[in-house]
């Protein structure tokens, strides 16, 4: 299990899927995937673990158990944003931010989700465990610049959504922390994560435009290099507008998207 000249814990799920024992003990997937979760049950290529979609990750501890750096797990982090099970761009836009606050928007994705081991139901709306759930995404999306998190995958630095889930831990104290599996680490990111997107670029842009015409006496009638020059000019109209701008694609090939435009009213 991972670098035979050092020693670590079995069945600390930040090495190794939890639970598992013997190569036989996994159930990989044989069809097409139904959501982008489903990436948790693809072996990552480290020993004893799947695609990590779990917080709890100290980065000198794995360095020393791998014996390499470059195969941390939160690395796995920016898969999800590489997939999708949209059919098309539209069945995407009514998806959740991760970067929502909100316990009514984040009840909307999680009131629906099971754990697999059928002990425990949804998250319910205005249940302590949302509370609990919506306040650990806040933290820790605190925890990057501007307080925001810059990809899909990002979200899964929440422990309160995987280790440390009210229902994960309920769990633990059910069964024992040595019967309860990688699947239930992972089974909110399996279920929410095809429900959530990461932030479009978007801009707004005001536009404030005017029409004018000269103003009584503002044309210069003395000959000289003025001659016939207004001097002032009296404003007819005025117009702003309010136009809301997305950018999609890679940088290096982005394109702009006008998703509004409107003539705001006068004030």
């Amino acid at each position: 299990l991972g670098n035979p000249n050092k020693t670590a814990e079995v069945g600390d799920p930040t090495r190794q899927d939890a639970s598992i024992t013997s190569s036989d003990w996994w159930q990989f997937p044989s069809q097409k995937f139904a959501n982008i979760g489903l990436l948790g049950t693809v072996h990552r290529g480290t020993p004893w673990q799947t695609v990590y979609l779990k917080s709890g990750i100290y980065t000198n501890d794995w360095a020393v158990w791998s014996g390499h750096p470059g195969t941390h797990p939160t690395n796995d982090w920016r898969i999800p944003d590489l997939f999708t099970v949209a059919s098309n761009e539209n069945a995407a836009r009514g998806l959740l931010s991760v970067n929502q606050g909100e316990s009514a928007a984040w009840a909307a994705v999680l009131s629906g989700n099971y754990l697999s081991n059928g002990l425990h139901t949804g998250f319910v709306p205005g249940s302590l465990e949302l509370k609990l759930v919506v306040e650990g995404v806040n933290r820790s999306r605190s925890n990057y610049p501007s307080s925001r998190f810059p990809t899909l995958g990002s979200v899964l630095s929440t422990p309160e959504l995987t280790m440390l889930s009210p229902r994960v831990l309920a769990t633990i104290q059910t069964v024992g922390a040595n019967n309860v599996s990688d699947l239930v680490y992972e089974e909110l990111p399996n279920r929410f994560l095809s429900l959530l997107k990461a932030d479009e670029p978007r801009v707004v842009v005001y536009a404030f435009g005017q029409s004018l015409k000269p103003a009584e006496s503002s044309i210069v009638k003395v000959p000289g290099p003025f001659f016939q020059i207004c001097t002032n000019y009296q404003v007819t109209g005025e117009v702003v507008t309010k136009t809301l701008i997305r950018f999609d694609g890679p940088v290096e090939n982005m394109r702009s998207v006008v998703e509004s435009f409107n003539v705001l009213p006068a004030e």
